[in-house]
């Protein structure tokens, strides 16, 4: 999309201001409050978080700087992932803040 048509702030939306969350912190609420409400204790959840930016049809890894040039692939068993995208294991809403801070930075 063209720059300044509101691309980051759709995703992130406002910090500290509830009623203007962007998409992801809502998704990511919503993913973490269906683990902790889930009753079924033979149920074991494992969230992974990846940060990447895609520029100039080129894909790096915002957590890994020195990985850049990124390619799609797709796995029968895994699906479509960028071969080479770092991931890192997450248990809260507040872990994943921490890793987008650090992409961010």
């Amino acid at each position: 999309g063209m720059t300044g048509a509101g691309k980051t702030f759709t995703m992130e939306g406002t910090s500290g201001d509830r009623e203007q969350r962007g998409v992801s912190p809502r998704a990511l609420e919503h993913i973490f409050e269906h683990i902790r409400t889930c009753t079924d204790g033979s149920k074991r959840f494992l969230v992974r978080a990846s940060y990447l930016q895609i520029y100039n049809e080129s894909i790096s890894d915002l957590l890994k700087a020195e990985r850049s040039a990124l390619a799609v692939r797709e796995d029968r068993r895994r699906g479509l992932y960028v071969e080479g995208l770092s991931e890192w294991v997450v248990r809260s809403t507040a872990e994943v803040g921490r890793l987008l801070a650090r992409g961010q930075s």
